[in-house]
This record gives structure tokens, C-alpha cells and sequence, in this order.
């Protein structure tokens, strides 16, 4: 079973990282999408104060969008770029989904925490429990990331994954912002704090599951990856004709 120690997945987390610092497509886009929700919403609340709940729910949207828009990119550019074989010569499928997820879910997880800030700042709604508003916009970043590596895995080898990806993560998605409600309104001052530790948890569920099951399905359908230059409808070994 592999390991978030094994020095597979710690190079391919810095190989990841160092992409990322070359060209900046996901800071990019993350930041872009992320503040341009933010506006919309500071618009749509100039005019009345959103009640906590109605608060909770819009920033709870706001991470999952950004989320659905950069993680797929960590796994399908690289495979449009032809590079994703070359990648798995030197890392099995396991160790290689796991550094892309760490590297998704830190990436995500911090993009969630500053887009908390700005949010708490925009919407007029006063923050009364600062750590677990800051403790829940990063675990929905986080989480939203594991979940979409995971389906973005799962449709590789498909030939329209992008729309896919989010196609697929979408009923996997879609429980995050009822559990983001439910803890991001307590930090807005509305609710008891046993709703959101049950929130907290389910999150981490949620963060943990895809972790443990993405090296499985890696393992599973990439290997069946048909060969860049073979034909579609023929089989890979020639000696079977």
C-alpha cells in the first residue's frame, strides 16, 4: 500500500510544485475564478446583510467552483501534454496519485483559507468564531480537491474528461455544501457547535476517503491505458491477431 512517505510520492509532490512555479496556470486560474465569484457576490450583497446561513451556503460554492475549475487540470493537462506516461516510468500508480492529491489538496486547502479571509472581509456578515470559520473553508478546499482527483482519475482515459471530471464529482460534490453550511454558519453565529463538529468530521471523511481509494482505481484503469500510437478497436498485443 502506498505511502505519503515513500519517496515516490515526495517527487512527484516537488515535481508538481515545480510546474506549478514555472508557469503558474493553477494560481492563475484558482486566483481569477475565485475573485471574480467573490465580486459577484459582494454585487448581489450591497444592498442587504445575507443572513449567516444564506452566508455559509455562497462561500461554500465559491470553494467547490474554484476547486472544479483548477484540480482536473493537475491530472488531464498533463495527459493532453503526452507527459503522463513518461511519469509513470518512474513512479508506480499509487505513489503517482498521491503526490498529485498532496499537491491538490495543500494547493486548495491554502486557496480555501485565502479566499475565506476576503470572503469574511466583502460579505458584511461579522465572523464570531475565527478559528472555525478559518478550519472549515480549508477543509472544504481540501476536501473538494480529493474528490475531484479521484474522479478526474477515474475519466483519463476518456475522450471528453473535462467535462467528465466535473460531470462525475458533481453527486460527490454536491453533499460538501450542505456540510460547509452547516459549520460556516456556526462561525457566523448561528447554531451550537455539536452541528459543526459533525460537519468537521464528515469533512475529514470526506478529505480521507478518496485518498485511500485513488491508488486503487489508478492502479486499476491506468494500466489499461491504450498505447499513443495504436488505433482505436485493435487490440495492443499484435501476437493475439
Amino acid at each position: 500500500m502506498s505511502s505519503f512517505f515513500s519517496p515516490q510520492v515526495k517527487a512527484c509532490l516537488i515535481k508538481e510544485w515545480r510546474v506549478e512555479a514555472r508557469s503558474r496556470q493553477g494560481l492563475f486560474v484558482s486566483a481569477l475564478f475565485g475573485f471574480m465569484a467573490l465580486a459577484a457576490v459582494n454585487f448581489s450583497t450591497m444592498i442587504s446583510v445575507p443572513l449567516p446561513g444564506l452566508a455559509a451556503g455562497l462561500l461554500a460554492v465559491i470553494l467547490i467552483f474554484v476547486a472544479t475549475v483548477a484540480v482536473p487540470r493537475i491530472f488531464l493537462a498533463e495527459d493532453e501534454q503526452g507527459t503522463f506516461d513518461l511519469v509513470r516510468q518512474w513512479g508506480a500508480s499509487g505513489p503517482v496519485f498521491l503526490g498529485k492529491a498532496l499537491f491538490g489538496a495543500i494547493f486548495q486547502g491554502a486557496a480555501g483559507f485565502i479566499l475565506g479571509l476576503f470572503y469574511s472581509g466583502m460579505i458584511g456578515v461579522p465572523v464570531v468564531n475565527w478559528p472555525l470559520f478559518l478550519v472549515m473553508s480549508t477543509l472544504l478546499g481540501i476536501a473538494s480537491s480529493n474528490v475531484l482527483c479521484l474522479t478526474s482519475t477515474m475519466v483519463m482515459t476518456a475522450s471528453n474528461r473535462w467535462v467528465l471530471a466535473s460531470v462525475v464529482g458533481l453527486p460527490l460534490l454536491f453533499p460538501l455544501i450542505f456540510l460547509g453550511i452547516g459549520g460556516l454558519k456556526v462561525s457566523f453565529g448561528d447554531g451550537g457547535m455539536e452541528g459543526a463538529y459533525q460537519s468537521i468530521a464528515a469533512l475529514v471523511g470526506y478529505a480521507v476517503v478518496p485518498l485511500g481509494l485513488g491508488p486503487m482505481v489508478a492502479q486499476s484503469l491506468w494500466t489499461e491505458r491504450r498505447d499513443p500510437g495504436q488505433k482505436p478497436g485493435l487490440p495492443q498485443n499484435k501476437d493475439r491477431l
